[in-house]
């Protein structure tokens, strides 16, 4: 008997609607520079809120004082708040279609304030079989750990997952663990996608 494979899916553009970093950056009256957004990504207090070791309101204090903004405490954090727009058109519909036939997941470079949402207003955890939110395992993508985790706590091979993520190393990194492993952005390359791989 084949092993059962599992759908393992990526949130923020892929599944969910985040706001464009020049959107972002208008909000907190920054110039249009979406690559400040990349650089933001890499700040200790993003890495560190991303992986539980930080609460909000220590997010929104180390934030502000390594980005150099100048912003304040309560700004990015309303602003973070605000982040995740909804689920983006197709989404309920494609992962309703999926889960008659298919085990689902979500694992997601996530944390504390962006999860309310997803998990309570979006409804995430209620689509899907599986939801991994990186705050709560202490892990991210792309560090090989997390997709370990993600697979041993399924109790599947990592070569039973079947990975879509809209970033390319994260892709790289489910790959060299033998993840089969596709970048997609949006729900209908997604669903075109799933469809070429016979799982739709």
């Amino acid at each position: 008997m084949a092993r059962e494979q599992v759908l393992l899916f990526d949130l923020g553009g892929v599944l969910v609607d985040v706001a464009p970093a020049d959107h972002m950056l208008a909000r907190l009256g920054l110039p249009a520079e979406p690559s400040l957004v990349g650089r933001w990504a890499s700040i200790g207090a993003w890495v560190r809120f991303e992986t539980g070791e930080l609460d909000a309101a220590s997010f929104g204090e180390q934030f502000a004082a390594e980005s150099s903004l100048q912003l304040a405490p309560a700004c990015v954090l309303a602003e973070f708040e605000a982040w995740n727009r909804g689920m983006l058109a197709g989404a309920f519909e494609l992962l309703a279609e999926l889960r008659r036939n298919h085990r689902l997941a979500v694992m997601s470079n996530t944390n504390e304030i962006h999860w309310r949402r997803l998990s309570g207003e979006f409804g995430i955890p209620d689509l899907v079989d599986f939801a991994f939110a990186s705050h709560l395992m202490g892990l991210r993508k792309p560090d090989a750990r997390a997709y370990q985790h993600v697979a041993a706590q399924i109790g599947v091979a990592p070569s039973d997952l079947v990975f879509f993520d809209d970033k390319q190393a994260n892709v790289n990194a489910a790959l060299a663990l033998g993840i089969q492993a596709w970048r997609v952005e949006g729900v209908e390359p997604l669903r075109e996608r799933l469809t070429a791989l016979g799982y739709l």
